[in-house]
């Protein structure tokens, strides 16, 4: 590790060698670890879960006249969507289960309704596309009620051991009636109910009819659950706005289990499970090494995001981490060939990895401001600093890697990415993105509905201000694996 490595290690460090080094790669390098390691869990799921694939993909192909598979066709840029992808798919539905399945059980649809209308309201596109100002006071209030709704109904207290102590009173924390004016963005009555009909806490019941109150909840057990108790999941990942393109993938795989017995059902989720579990033990031999901070930040940091927004996203287990950095090297085989199919190439980097306020050059203090420029794509990077990790990515676009140009544009949350795409830009552009481990999934599949082939490298550490560090820092990524991909 290099000597800052535990100043760049709030939660995960990928960064085991310095990336500009001539030394050889040794077996801790992380790109080189983590194909052996996918081989390795992809061998394994032909044995425990292929015939629940092959299952799924007849029953898809038989079904794919049917409105709903059209849309899971379209969620994907390969019309046969691949089994590589779908092995993922199923280790995620598996790990959201083992990680999130005691508090999803007992959400009620009252608050998971407001929350997941607050989460879609958050990131309409007409509210990016208003002024910057008037963007971050509307997403500042809202986030603000979605951080007091989330910790007191999708958090899981006992992570910290506070019990209910955490009990916040909305109406003793704000006024509502005051926090902001969302009439020029959507009506009223559709963040409380989508079909027109306002909802109250005494009278609740799900999108198909079916009371999930809490008296029809009575089994808690992990090991024996049904679809009822998916669909009851993929509410409570609507609710978090953390999971969108995700939930999208897996309403497929709910539907899929939803027309089989209920003995084939109980097979199928138990084998998953198993899957999953068998997952998480090899990935904490393999690859802890890399996230070996995350419960440590789990057990004294996060505490401090406690009624905010983030306390979701900040507080994933290990295996979540694991899960995605599995799928990010799933996206990059499934991807790779429509990639290389196309001429036109952006980069899309995290605002975190900016360097602003004092720059240094020729013994002179001189202050710098990021100058991107907006354009139909995002904002696009016009090397205004060359001592600025993005900017250093920018002049390399420039002088070509492999025969090949490149742009690069900044982001600053999945949602307001490439969000003004026209048609053309959907058939002609490919995309490397690079994030930070969890939010490298939701891009990917974001972009693969759009038509757009993504490549993933992942951030080698985290230090945005928003989320893991009181002051911020800027973070980086691996240049080697750029170079191999374009």
């Amino acid at each position: 590790m290099k000597k800052d490595s535990v100043y760049k290690n709030i939660l995960y460090n990928l960064d085991s060698i310095d990336s500009n080094s001539d030394l050889d790669i040794s077996e801790d390098y992380y790109y080189l670890k983590i194909k052996k390691f996918t081989l390795r869990v992809l061998k394994e799921s032909k044995i425990a879960i292929g015939h629940i694939i092959s299952d799924f993909q007849k029953f898809s192909s038989e079904n794919s006249n049917h409105e709903s598979h059209h849309l899971y066709n379209n969620i994907s840029i390969n019309s046969a969507q691949s089994r590589e992808e779908q092995v993922f798919e199923l280790l995620l539905l598996g790990t959201l289960w083992n990680s999130y399945f005691s508090i999803a059980l007992t959400l009620d649809p009252f608050h998971q309704k407001i929350l997941s209308k607050l989460s879609t309201l958050r990131n309409r596109k007409e509210l990016n596309d208003l002024e910057e100002k008037e963007t971050y006071f509307l997403k500042e209030e809202i986030d603000e009620i979605r951080g007091l709704l989330a910790t007191k109904y999708l958090f899981n207290n006992e992570i910290l051991d506070i019990g209910k102590s955490n009990d916040i009173g909305l109406d003793s924390v704000m006024d509502l009636d005051s926090v902001m004016d969302l009439d020029s963005v959507m009506d009223l009555d559709s963040v409380m109910d989508s079909d027109g009909v306002v909802m109250d806490s005494d009278s609740v019941v799900d999108l198909d009819g079916v009371d999930i109150g809490l008296d029809s909840v009575v089994d808690l057990d992990e090991n024996n659950f049904n679809v009822k108790h998916l669909n009851l999941l993929l509410k409570y990942l609507e609710a978090t706005g953390d999971y969108e393109e995700s939930v999208k993938h897996l309403t497929f795989w709910v539907e899929f289990l939803s027309k089989k017995t209920v003995e084939e059902v109980d097979v199928y989720l138990k084998k998953i499970l198993s899957f999953s579990k068998w997952f998480e033990k090899i990935a904490k031999e393999e690859l802890h090494q890399y996230t070996s901070n995350v419960s440590h930040f789990r057990s004294t940091k996060l505490q401090n995001h406690l009624n905010q927004e983030d306390i979701i996203f900040c507080g994933r287990r290990e295996v979540e981490y694991h899960v995605n950095m599995f799928g990010a090297e799933i996206m990059n085989r499934v991807f790779r060939d429509e990639f290389k199919n196309r001429n036109r190439i952006i980069i899309i980097l995290p605002q975190c990895m900016q360097i602003l306020g004092k720059s240094y050059s020729n013994n002179s203090i001189q202050n710098s401001r990021c100058k991107a420029i907006k354009d139909n794509l995002g904002v696009k990077c016009i090397i205004c600093n060359k001592d600025c990790n993005i900017g250093k990515v920018a002049i390399k676009g420039k002088d070509k890697i492999n025969s090949k140009y490149f742009d690069v544009y900044i982001t600053s949350h999945t949602s307001s990415m490439l969000s003004n795409l026209s048609e053309m830009d959907k058939k002609e552009l490919s995309v490397v993105g690079v994030a930070c481990i969890n939010n490298l999934i939701e891009g990917g599949w974001k972009l693969s509905s759009n038509g757009i082939p993504a490549q993933c490298v992942i951030l080698d550490y985290v230090g945005c201000k928003q989320h893991w560090d009181d002051k911020g820092f800027p973070t980086n990524f691996d240049l080697r694996e750029l170079n191999k991909i374009i």
